[in-house]
């Protein structure tokens, strides 16, 4: 029976040491060209707290249309670059504040026969893993 006891907590104790790593993140959508866009998303990575092992290469994510939330599409967006955050305040510019831009993005076709909701649209990311460390 310790021996189980023992088993579950380690267990519990390493899933939270994973669990520690999104911070926050955006999107925005470019105009390229006719129905042509580029989705970008920005993710900020605890690059103290965090594992670098758990960086995606790439991110898919939804879109959904506002008012009905019903599901249009799926997007692979890819891993484009990684690097530091610069601190500009004082406050935030010490060794134990350590942040990752990650962004990941993709050209993408919206066509007006298919995007046409006066309402408009939304696009959903989807992961654990939020930094709970965050004040």
């Amino acid at each position: 029976m310790k021996r189980i006891l023992l088993l579950v907590t380690i267990c519990l104790l390493g899933l939270s040491a994973w669990a520690t790593h999104i911070v926050g993140g955006e999107f925005k959508l470019t105009h390229v060209e006719n129905f042509k866009y580029t989705l970008t998303m920005n993710l900020y990575f605890d690059d103290v707290n965090g594992n670098r092992s758990a960086s995606d290469i790439e991110a898919f994510v939804s879109i959904f249309e506002k008012g009905s939330n019903k599901f249009i599409r799926k997007v692979q967006l890819n891993k484009k670059s990684t690097g530091d955050v610069p601190y500009s305040n004082p406050d935030c510019a010490v060794g134990s504040l350590k942040t990752l831009l990650l962004i990941y993005s993709e050209d993408i076709e919206l066509p007006a026969n298919v995007y046409n909701n006066p309402s408009g649209y939304y696009v959903v990311w989807e992961r654990c893993c939020r930094n709970n460390v965050i004040t």
